[in-house]
């Protein structure tokens, strides 16, 4: 009976040696991804998630969507392991930041606007107009960006209406327009 005992203590002991190796090479677990924006529908981002679950089908994926200021912050305090966030970032210190997604800036139009129809336009072109933008707690990096990029190419942006959601910018675009169809949205030209 005694040696029952010992053989069942020592296969625990060694289920636990390989449940605690496994846990440490990242095979079981949990990991806590931050979705900023509208990362968490980006192809490159989904693709990424799915090669990590097909390999690691014992690791639990908990999913928290919020803006990068509260994703960057909760990275450092350790509340999650992974964000993917828009860059650029502010008080990242501490982080290992890896660019997966280089993406044009765009400037959505209504479409009764002159431009509305151009491929591309210098920033400048945007000096007369009333620019909606996001609010800078949301991501005070992008924002600070955005609002440089208009000082470089000779104005400072007049700020309107914040939305702090892209979908929302575009609704409020259209909203200033009397017959929408379709909103057109033009790429940025730093001329």
């Amino acid at each position: 009976m005694l040696l029952n005992e010992a053989r069942g203590i020592f296969g625990q002991a060694e289920r636990t040696k390989a449940g605690i190796q496994s846990h440490a090479r990242g095979e079981v677990g949990r990991i806590h991804l931050g979705f900023a924006r509208a990362t968490y529908v980006h192809q490159r981002v989904l693709g990424i998630i799915r090669a990590y679950r097909e390999r690691y089908p014992g690791v639990v994926l908990c999913p928290e969507r919020s803006n990068t200021a509260h994703l960057v912050s909760a990275l450092q305090s350790g509340e999650i392991d992974v964000a993917f966030v828009r860059p650029p970032i502010i008080d990242g210190e501490g982080l290992a930041i890896d660019l997966l997604i280089d993406e044009p800036m765009v400037i959505v139009l209504p479409e009764s606007h002159p431009r509305a129809g151009d491929r591309s336009m210098p920033l400048a072109a945007l000096a007369p107009e009333t620019v909606i933008l996001f609010p800078r707690t949301i991501a005070p990096g992008l924002h600070d960006s955005i609002i440089a990029g208009c000082h470089r190419a000779g104005f400072s942006p007049k700020l309107g209406q914040e939305a702090s959601q892209t979908v929302s910018i575009i609704h409020m675009v259209a909203a200033g327009v009397r017959r929408v169809r379709r909103a057109a949205i033009a790429r940025t030209d730093p001329r």
